[in-house]
């Protein structure tokens, strides 16, 4: 079978696929071949069956085997082919300087001739006009010294002006010296140096002007603004990125540090069914990622676990989890933990006074102590502070007012929060916030809830303490990039 249509099909749908999915499949046109030599027969008999339907039911049933067989046989290649470690290439959504650099690159390259040549006669028209502007405006010059010298002829009393004379002398010896900033094909034209032509009649280059030079050195400019574009992005610091997804009624954070680390807090939800596969890994892949390296679990609630169970049934890699040592020795967690080590992710116990350092970033532990026992799994939820130098935002699980009060020794002055189980009126007290005095906090939960979050209560709370509320139900996902200072908060409002 030729390659031509596999080749042209998988070329033709790469640019769709990376932009709705964040992916690319290089070799796709390969897994194609027998897709598109097993497609006739199964339409086919697709058809054959559909038809004997309408005739004869029993001898439709038999039929459907047929195609049905292929279809299997389809599918089966297709699972195989997207389990291979080179089937497909997460791309990273990007900002608009990336789009144009590869621009640039594209312009580039040599096999764009129709658009350069374009473009090139487009260039050699305009150097030409103003070629001929200039050339009149001599002529014009000429023009004006041969009329005062016949003149002069005329009144009997002719002496040369070396000044005007030598004009021209001096112009073609000067611009004889110095050589055009053009290409030789495409902007020389045809000298007329005949002789006995006066000056004025005898061709001129005019130098080139800006665009044309640009044109003329674009290779070599896009060259050295890719060079440049890649060393500024080795070596220019990285900031601390947090993204709050929009789960529905659930909660996941997502953060990279500036060492390039990746981590999910929490990541569950309770209306959205198939979170991971529907939420997360695409917004995984718009990260150009394939895994994450650490997984912190506040605790074993299904709005806050069921994101990373999903990602974990997918085989997606996660180097390490992170939950309490109250979640390990529940049923959930266990089964959580069971099913990490299998994906070959590395679980580990987190309680208070243990630290994840990254670089200047950590993860420090807040809450629960490693002996604390409660029937109530918010009342043992993980609490840790995220510190990048002069910045801290507090997560704070699901914890309510009396665990606020009896952990009020652990808070800190913060500079942004996660608020607490979704915005729950039992919880982000007026005694908590008057210690903690966080400037932004954000709340996740879906719109029309059927737990009233976030609580009027709640927000007017925060309101008083002087605290900017962003939501998750308002405004998608959440962005927080700081440098270690202050913060920026960038939403995407919903309609």
């Amino acid at each position: 079978m030729p390659l031509d249509v596999p080749v042209a099909a998988a070329l033709s749908s790469t640019p769709i696929q990376a932009y709705w999915f964040y992916q690319i499949q290089p070799m796709g046109f390969i897994i194609n071949i027998p897709a598109m030599a097993l497609l006739p027969p199964l339409l086919i008999l697709s058809a054959i069956a559909s038809v004997a339907g309408a005739l004869c039911p029993p001898v439709a049933a038999f039929l459907w085997q047929a195609p049905g067989i292929i279809a299997v046989a389809l599918d089966s290649m297709a699972r195989a082919w997207a389990g291979l470690p080179f089937a497909y290439v997460n791309i990273r959504r990007a900002l608009w300087p990336a789009y144009l650099l590869l621009g640039m690159i594209i312009w580039a390259m040599p096999d764009y001739q129709a658009k350069e040549a374009a473009i090139n006669q487009w260039i050699y028209r305009r150097h030409i006009r103003r070629e001929r502007e200039e050339q009149w405006g001599r002529w014009r010059i000429w023009r004006e010294a041969k009329k005062k010298e016949i003149e002069r002829e005329e009144a009997g009393s002719w002496e040369p002006k070396h000044e005007e004379s030598s004009l021209f002398e001096h112009k073609q010896a000067e611009d004889s010296m110095r050589e055009p900033a053009r290409e030789k094909a495409s902007l020389r034209g045809p000298t007329r140096e005949e002789a006995g032509l006066p000056p004025a009649f005898v061709a001129e280059h005019s130098k080139a002007d800006l665009l044309t030079r640009l044109w003329l050195a674009r290779k070599r400019i896009a060259a050295a603004l890719c060079a440049a574009a890649f060393a500024i992005y080795m070596i220019a610091p990285r900031p601390l990125r947090i993204t709050f997804l929009d789960v529905g009624q659930g909660d996941c954070a997502y953060i990279k540090t500036p060492s390039g680390n990746t981590y999910l807090i929490d990541g569950g939800s309770g209306n959205i069914k198939s979170l991971g596969y529907y939420r997360l890994e695409p917004f995984l892949r718009s990260e150009g990622l394939k895994g994450v390296d650490f997984a912190l679990i506040s605790h074993i609630d299904e709005d806050h676990v069921s994101g990373i169970r999903d990602l974990l049934e997918d085989g997606w890699k996660i180097g390490t989890l992170a939950i309490t040592p109250q979640a390990i020795e529940s049923d959930e967690g266990e089964k959580l933990a069971n099913l990490a080590s299998r994906n070959g992710t590395v679980v580990i116990s987190f309680s208070k006074g243990q630290a994840i350092n990254d670089g200047e970033a950590s993860f420090y532990c807040a809450r629960p102590d490693q002996n604390l026992a409660s029937d109530n799994a918010n009342d043992t939820c993980m609490i840790f502070e995220l510190r990048y130098r002069g910045f801290m935002l507090l997560f704070t699980g699901d914890i309510d007012k009396k665990v606020e009060e009896r952990a009020s020794d652990i808070w800190k002055k913060a500079s942004m929060l996660k608020v607490a189980h979704h915005g729950s009126g039992g919880s982000t007290g007026a005694g908590f916030l008057d210690i903690t005095k966080p400037a932004a906090a954000v709340i996740s939960c879906s719109k029309n809830n059927f737990y009233g979050h976030p609580s009027p209560d709640t927000l007017k709370r925060l309101a008083d303490a002087g605290c900017a509320v962003f939501k998750t139900m308002d405004s998608g996902a959440i962005s927080v990039i700081t440098r270690g200072k202050g913060y920026r908060i960038n939403v995407f409002l919903k309609d």
